[in-house]
């Protein structure tokens, strides 16, 4: 019985942990997206060269998508800070880790480097791998956190639902 108690408590850990950690990366990498709208809109180094090639409208810069991109991650981790459900923020995290994975993968394919890092790391091989892995990380985890925190409400069900006699 003290093994099951563990277990459920290494489960809880897991995503709180998974959730700060979440909210720390998504915040550097919102900041740095900033940095680089920052960085571009001084120098037009980007200027010309979509990020997305010929699937990015020609009326949508550079800019517009990081900084649609760093909205969506200041949100999220709104989320991870103030909602009341722990599910949603797990869900808001893996989805957006999927969508972003999906991105790196067009980059990776594609040999465009994207510069969405900004300062943190300069755009190149490295930026690439380091990007896929974070995004796999808030995708993966964000799926095993949502799962945990779905079984505990099925736990916590039967008791919340039961009559009191």
């Amino acid at each position: 019985m003290a093994g099951v108690k563990s277990g459920r408590g290494m489960k809880s850990q897991f995503v709180r942990v998974y959730l700060g950690f979440a909210a720390v990366v998504l915040s550097l990498t919102a900041l740095a997206k900033v940095n680089s709208i920052l960085v571009f809109m001084m120098s037009s180094c980007m200027e010309g060269v979509p990020l997305f090639g010929s699937f990015q409208p020609a009326a949508i810069t550079n800019e517009h998508i990081l900084g649609l991109a760093a909205g969506i991650e200041f949100f999220v981790v709104l989320l991870i800070c103030f909602s009341p459900w722990r599910g949603l923020p797990c869900l808001a995290c893996a989805v957006w880790g999927s969508i972003c994975l999906l991105a790196r993968l067009y980059f990776i394919v594609s040999g465009v480097d994207c510069g969405c890092l900004g300062g943190i790391l300069k755009p190149g091989p490295v930026t690439n791998i380091v990007a896929g892995l974070l995004a796999f990380a808030l995708a993966a985890g964000g799926f095993v956190a949502l799962k945990i925190t779905r079984q505990k409400a099925k736990q916590l069900e039967p008791a919340i639902a039961a009559p009191l006699h």
